[in-house]
Formats: C-alpha cells, structure tokens, sequence
C-alpha cells in the first residue's frame, strides 16, 4: 500500500487552489540554485499533503500548456498504466487514471481545470480508489529573468494507511521527482 500511496502522489497528488497561504516567502538565492523546497501541509479538510516550490525556466504560456495537458503527464510517467479523458468542458476535462502502483492497480478519476488568466491547473477527485485526492499546480513570476517559480501542492489520503507515515515517505521522493518534471517542462 505504500507504494500505492507514493505514486498517487507522485503522479498527481493534490491541493485545493487556494489550499493553505504560503508559509513564507521562498528562498530565492536557494531556488535559483536549483533546489526544492517542501513543506508538509494539509488541506481544509485535514487531508495532509504537501507544498514544493521550484523554479522553472521557459516561456510562461509553454509551461502552462504542458501542466494543463493531461497527455504530457502520461508521457512523463510510467506508472500510468491508462490515462482516459471521460469528459471534456471549457477549461479543463475529467481524466481516469489506473497506476501501476506495484503492489495493485490504483483507479481513480479526477476533474482538472485550468485558469490561464492566473496560470494555474488544479484538480479534485470525483471517484476511485482514494479517500481523498486534490492538487495544483502554479506558474507564478520570480525575480528572475525567464524563469518562474513553480507551486505544486498534492494532498492525498490513501485511505489504508496512517496519514504520517504517508506525507513522510511522500515528501522522501518528492524532490527526485520534481527534478524529473522539470527537465521535462524545460524541453
């Protein structure tokens, strides 16, 4: 179940678009130097999570467009066993995933929305396998020159184990990851 729990995080864990303020102003010189910073938070629900700023370099629309496209995911990682658009609407679309999480299959299906006006893409659960599942993902400026500072945030509840032990082995493979979705994003 531990894996289960890693890779609905990894994949698309979750937060609410206005989850939980900042809390603090990140460390600039840090990320310019490529680090990623996490924090451990939880949702208005309790839901417990995590917050990881890193900075991005591109053109502002490109990055967007590969964050909103549920595709560029797909292709990104490959525990997505399946990855099914259910429905389309203006600004966004449900989207069913089946993971390969080792130990099972992990089913679930979630809506994404996405607002270009503030860069943003964030996502919520309609049905599956978790108790609970929601996320976002946040271009916003930095005070570098073509770069963006990018604001993840991924709550998920499992549902089969405790909640932290879950966000400790979340946040143990979260900076690996988010070093891999940035190379992509950056191509």
């Amino acid at each position: 179940m531990t894996a289960v729990c890693i890779a609905c995080l990894v994949v698309f864990a979750v937060a609410r678009l206005a989850a939980q303020p900042p809390a603090a102003t990140p460390n600039w010189e840090a990320l310019d130097k490529g680090k990623i910073i996490v924090e451990r938070v939880e949702n208005d629900r309790g839901t417990p999570g995590l917050r990881c700023y890193l900075l991005v370099a591109g053109n502002k629309d490109r990055l967007f467009d590969k964050l909103k496209n549920p595709e560029f995911f797909k292709a990104s990682y490959s525990n997505i066993e399946k990855m099914k658009i259910v429905r389309t609407f203006k600004n966004g679309a449900d989207v069913e995933f089946v993971l390969n999480a080792l130990i099972k299959k992990v089913h679930y299906v979630v809506s994404r929305r996405y607002d270009r006006d503030t860069y943003t893409v964030w996502w919520t659960k309609v049905s599956g396998d978790l108790k609970d599942i929601e996320g976002s993902w946040r271009l916003e400026p930095s005070p570098y020159e073509g770069k963006y500072l990018l604001v993840y945030e991924s709550f998920v509840d499992p549902g089969v184990v405790t909640a932290g032990f879950y966000v400790l082995f979340a946040k143990m493979q979260a900076e690996s990851n988010l070093k891999k979705l940035r190379t992509l994003l950056e191509q």
